[in-house]
C-alpha cells in the first residue's frame, strides 16, 4: 500500500513538474513576443523599453511603460509607452458559445468597438495641447496584436496612487514624504492634493471653455501624475462636444449589466464616477448640460483623493448607485477638509442645472487663501508673467522654502526655476536659489535634472551670473557625482579665474579652487584647466588680494602636482615675488614653496625652493620680525635638505611623486620623504632639536644639533595652514589651535584656520581682558585700532622676547618699528 502510495506520489510531481516547466517556457515565449512586437514599432525604435510605471484608460486596460532614449541629444530622454495588448483583450471576452480562446459574434463586435474608441481617444489627445492635458508625442501605431503611442513621461495614475495607499490616511498635516517603502509615505501632502486639486480643475475648465468638450470619463485611470511633477488630465474615449445632441451623448450609458466583462465594461465610464444624468435612467434631466456631468466626476474624484475611499462604492450595480444618489445631499463627508464641504456638496447636486460649476470651485477660500499654494499656482504660469512680477516673486520665494517639504521643492518647485536660468536679468537671483533646492536632491537625481540646464547657463555665464555661478561651485561638487561635478566644476572656476572676470569672481573662484584642489577636484580638470589658470591669475591680476588666492590654489593642489608640474608653478611664483616683493605675495610665495618642498622632498627644496626665497631676504617691503620669520623658514628648509643627507653628505634618497589620486595628500607616509622615525605627516617636526613630543624617536644626526630653531609653538607656518590670510597679511599669532604636532597635521596643510603660529597651551578663546589689537580692513592691510599700519610679527616676538632670547642661539631681537605698507600689485604680464 504506502509502496502503490510512493508511485502515485511521484507520477504526479513528475506530472506537476512537467506542468510548470510547460507553464514557464509559454509565458517566456509570449514576453519575447510581446517584446519582439513591440521593437517592431516605428515609434520605440530610438526607446529603450524599460519598467511598467503605470496603469490608465478604461478599466486600465493600457500599460504604461518608461522609455529612455538611446541617443543622448534626443529632445525627450525619458517618456512614455502606452501599450494595449489585444490578445488580453480576446482571451478576456471569450464568450461561452464559441471555441476556446476564440471570440463569438458579440464579442467581436465589442472588441472592434472598444479598438474604435481607443484610436478616438487618441486622436483627442492629439488634437488638445494646453499644459495640463497629457502631451502626445508620437501618434497610435497598429499591429496585429497590440496598439502602442507615446506620450511625455508619467510616473503613476491617480488609481495606482490610491491602490498604493490603501488603508486609513495619516493627519494631513503631517502626511509628508518619508520612508518609500511605506503606503502612508507614499500619500502626498495636503499642499500637494491641493495643488493637484486645482491642476484638474483648471484642465477640465480648458476642456469646457477653449476646446468646448465634455471629458465625460473622469475617474482615476484618466489623470496622470507627470515626471515634472504636475498632473495631466488623458484618455478622452468619452469625449464629446458640448453642443452635440445626437445619439449617446443624449440617450447616456446602458449599465443595466450588472457582471460585465471586462470588455464591456471598458465600453463605459465607471459607474462609481459617473453622473445621474450619463445613466441611461437619468438622462432625460441632463437637459442639455453635458459639462455639469464633469463637475460631478471631479468631486467624486476629490472625495477620493482626500478620504481614501470611494464616494460611491457601487461596482457595476446600477440599483445601489441609484440607492447612494437619492441619498447623496446627506452623506457624511468626513476625511475632507470642513472647509470642501460646501463647495462638494455643491458639485454633487443630483440636478444638473443645480450643480456648482468647476471654475467657483477653485475660487473657494480653501484654495485661495493658502499662500504656497498661490505660490505653486504662479510658478505654473511663470511663462504669462512679466519679468518685473518674477523678480519679486522669486525673492518672496526664498523666505518661503522651509515650509515646503522634499518632494514639493523636487517636483514642482525646481523644474520651472530651471526653465527660468535662461534668463539673463533673473539668472543671478536664480543660482544661488536653485542650490538651495538642490539640496534635496540626490547626486543622482541633480545630476539628471539640474545640471543639464546649469551645463549652458555655466558656459556663457559672465557678470554677476558667472560670479553667482563661482560661488556655488563648492555646493555643486558636493551635490553632484563625482563624474558629473568633473565636467561642470573645473571649467566653471577656470572661467572665474580668467584675465577678465572682474577681481571680486576671480578672488571667490581661487578660494572655491583652493578649498576643492587637495581632495575634491578632479585630477584632469585640476591640471588642465584649473592650475594653468591659476598660474595665469598670478601674473595678471594687479590686486594683491586675488593674487595671494591664486597662490592658495597652487598651495592647495600641490600635493597632486608632479615633478614637472611642481618646478612650473615655482618658475611662476619666481617671476611673481621678482617684480611684486610685498609682504603678502612674499608670505604666499613662502607657504607655496614650502608645501611642494614637503611633498617632492630635499631635491626640490634644495633646487627650485630655497633658490626662490633666499632673496626676498632682503626684500625692502618686510620688517624685522617678517624677515625673521622668513628666515626661520629658510633655515628650517635647508634643515630638511641637510636632514636627508648620509653621513658622505649626499643626498640619500627623494620623495616619491603621488599625484592625481586622493591617497597622494599630506599625512600619508608614501607622499613624504624619510626622515628617521618622526611622523611623516610633520617634516618640520622631524627636524626640530627640541625635546621630541611624547610617542616619537628622534633622529640622531651629528649635523643638526648646529642648527638653531626657535621653540615649536613660534615655528613660521606660513599662512597657518590656509592661505587667506596671506591676503591681509594676517601672519598673527594663533591662540585657537594647537601646535601642528599636537593636531596630527602638516605645519604648512593649506586649509587649516587662518593663524600662522601654534601656540602650545594657550587658551582657545582670547581673555576679556585684552582686545584684540588687529582689525581687518577690505584693502587687506593690518591695521591697529588708530587706523595704522602694523607688523604682527613685531607683536608676537615682543610677547615672547624672552622665549627668544633663550632659545635662540643667534640672538635674533624682535623688531621695534611697525610695517611698511608694500607698494602697489601690478600686472607681471
Amino acid at each position: 500500500m504506502q509502496d502503490s502510495l510512493r508511485s502515485h506520489l511521484r507520477s504526479l510531481g513528475t506530472v506537476l513538474g512537467q506542468a510548470t516547466k510547460t507553464a514557464t517556457n509559454a509565458a517566456m515565449e509570449v514576453s519575447r513576443a510581446v517584446a519582439t512586437e513591440v521593437g517592431g514599432a516605428r515609434c520605440l525604435q530610438d526607446y529603450a523599453l524599460q519598467a511598467q510605471v503605470a496603469t490608465g484608460g478604461p478599466q486600465g486596460l493600457w500599460r504604461i511603460y518608461s522609455a529612455q532614449a538611446k541617443k543622448s541629444d534626443a529632445p525627450f530622454q525619458v517618456v512614455s509607452a502606452w501599450i494595449l495588448d489585444k490578445r488580453a483583450l480576446t482571451e478576456s471576452d471569450a464568450g461561452g458559445g464559441g471555441r476556446q480562446g476564440g471570440l463569438t459574434r458579440p464579442s467581436t463586435k465589442r472588441l472592434e468597438a472598444f479598438l474604435e474608441q481607443c484610436r478616438r481617444d487618441v486622436q483627442h489627445l492629439a488634437r488638445l495641447k494646453h499644459p495640463l492635458v497629457l502631451r502626445l508625442l508620437s501618434p497610435l501605431e497598429e499591429t496585429r496584436t497590440q496598439m502602442v503611442f507615446v506620450t511625455e513621461a508619467v510616473v503613476t495614475s491617480l488609481a495606482d496612487y490610491l491602490a498604493a495607499c490603501e488603508g486609513p490616511p495619516p493627519p494631513l498635516s503631517v502626511s509628508h514624504p518619508g520612508n518609500q517603502s511605506s503606503p502612508s509615505a507614499v500619500r502626498m501632502s495636503e499642499l500637494e492634493l491641493k495643488h493637484g486639486v486645482l491642476q484638474m480643475a483648471d484642465a477640465i475648465h480648458f476642456l469646457h471653455s477653449g476646446a468646448s468638450m465634455a471629458h465625460r470619463g473622469i475617474c482615476p485611470h484618466a489623470v496622470f501624475i507627470a515626471r515634472a511633477g504636475g498632473w495631466k488630465l488623458a484618455c478622452f474615449a468619452f469625449a464629446t462636444p458640448l453642443d452635440f445632441r445626437d445619439g449617446e451623448a443624449s440617450g447616456g450609458f446602458d449599465f443595466s449589466d450588472r457582471h460585465p466583462s471586462m470588455l464591456a465594461a471598458a465600453l463605459k465610464p465607471s459607474l462609481a464616477y459617473c453622473a445621474p444624468e450619463l445613466v441611461a435612467s437619468g438622462a432625460a434631466s441632463a437637459g442639455g448640460m453635458l459639462s455639469a456631468c464633469d463637475a460631478f466626476s471631479m468631486a467624486a474624484l476629490t472625495y477620493e483623493l482626500f478620504a481614501h475611499r470611494q464616494l460611491l462604492p457601487v461596482g457595476s450595480d446600477l440599483i445601489t448607485y441609484e440607492s447612494y444618489i437619492r441619498s447623496l445631499t446627506q452623506r457624511d463627508l468626513d476625511g475632507v477638509p470642513m472647509e470642501l464641504w460646501g463647495p462638494l456638496r455643491g458639485m454633487l447636486a443630483p440636478i444638473p442645472s443645480a450643480r456648482t460649476p468647476v471654475e467657483a470651485f477653485t475660487a473657494s477660500a480653501y484654495f485661495q487663501g493658502d499662500t504656497r499654494l498661490r505660490a505653486l499656482r504662479f510658478l505654473g504660469t511663470l511663462m504669462q508673467r512679466e519679468p518685473a512680477q518674477k523678480a519679486a516673486f522669486f525673492k518672496d520665494l526664498e523666505t518661503m522654502l522651509g515650509s515646503l517639504d522634499g518632494r514639493v521643492l523636487r517636483t514642482l518647485v525646481l523644474p520651472p526655476v530651471l526653465g527660468e536660468l535662461h534668463n539673463a536679468a533673473l539668472a543671478p537671483t536664480l543660482v544661488p536659489l536653485v542650490m538651495r533646492l538642490v539640496a534635496s536632491q540626490s547626486p543622482e537625481e541633480a545630476a539628471e535634472v539640474t545640471l543639464p540646464a546649469l551645463r549652458p547657463l555655466a558656459r556663457g555665464a559672465t557678470g554677476a551670473t558667472l560670479g553667482a555661478l563661482v560661488a556655488a561651485a563648492p555646493a555643486l561638487q558636493a551635490a553632484l557625482p563625482r563624474a558629473a561635478a568633473a565636467g561642470l566644476v573645473p571649467g566653471l572656476l577656470a572661467r572665474g579665474m580668467a584675465p577678465e572676470a572682474p577681481p571680486a569672481t576671480a578672488e571667490t573662484a581661487a578660494r572655491g579652487a583652493a578649498a576643492l584642489a587637495p581632495l575634491a577636484l578632479d585630477f584632469a580638470g585640476l591640471k588642465a584647466l584649473v592650475v594653468p589658470a591659476a598660474r595665469a591669475l598670478c601674473l595678471s591680476t594687479t590686486s594683491a588680494p586675488v593674487r595671494v588666492a591664486a597662490f592658495e590654489v597652487l598651495a592647495g593642489a600641490a600635493p597632486r602636482l608632479d615633478a614637472g608640474e611642481a618646478e612650473a608653478t615655482l618658475a611662476v611664483a619666481a617671476r611673481v615675488t621678482a617684480v611684486d616683493r610685498s609682504a603678502p605675495s612674499v608670505a604666499a610665495a613662502a607657504a607655496l614653496g614650502a608645501a611642494l618642498a614637503r611633498q617632492h622632498g630635499p631635491d626640490l627644496a634644495a633646487r627650485c625652493v630655497l633658490p626662490m626665497l633666499c632673496p626676498l631676504l632682503v626684500a625692502p617691503s618686510l620688517s624685522a620680525a617678517q624677515r625673521a620669520a622668513l628666515m626661520r623658514a629658510v633655515r628650517e628648509l635647508l634643515a630638511v635638505v641637510e636632514g636627508a643627507t648620509d653621513k658622505n653628505g649626499s643626498v640619500a634618497s627623494a620623495a616619491p611623486h603621488h599625484t592625481g589620486s586622493a591617497q597622494a595628500r599630506p599625512g600619508t607616509a608614501s607622499a613624504m620623504p624619510a626622515m628617521g622615525a618622526a611622523d611623516p605627516a610633520d617634516w618640520l617636526a622631524a627636524t626640530d632639536t627640541s625635546p621630541a613630543a611624547p610617542g616619537r624617536t628622534e633622529p640622531q644626526h651629528p649635523a643638526r644639533a648646529s642648527v638653531p630653531l626657535p621653540p615649536p609653538q613660534e615655528r613660521w607656518e606660513g599662512s597657518g595652514g590656509t592661505l587667506s590670510s596671506l591676503g591681509s597679511l594676517s601672519l598673527a599669532p594663533m591662540a585657537s589651535n594647537p601646535s601642528p604636532r599636537q593636531r596630527g597635521a602638516l605645519p604648512l596643510a593649506p586649509h587649516q584656520p587662518q593663524q600662522a603660529y601654534a601656540a602650545r597651551g594657550q587658551s582657545s578663546q582670547p581673555s576679556p581682558s585684552h582686545s584684540d589689537p588687529f582689525t581687518v580692513k577690505p584693502s587687506g592691510i593690518a591695521t591697529q585700532s588708530n587706523g595704522r599700519p602694523v607688523d604682527p610679527f613685531a607683536a608676537l616676538l615682543s610677547s615672547r622676547a624672552a622665549s627668544v632670547g633663550r632659545e635662540n642661539p643667534a640672538g635674533v631681537k624682535p623688531a621695534q618699528s611697525g610695517i611698511q605698507p608694500p607698494g602697489p600689485a601690478q600686472s607681471l604680464i
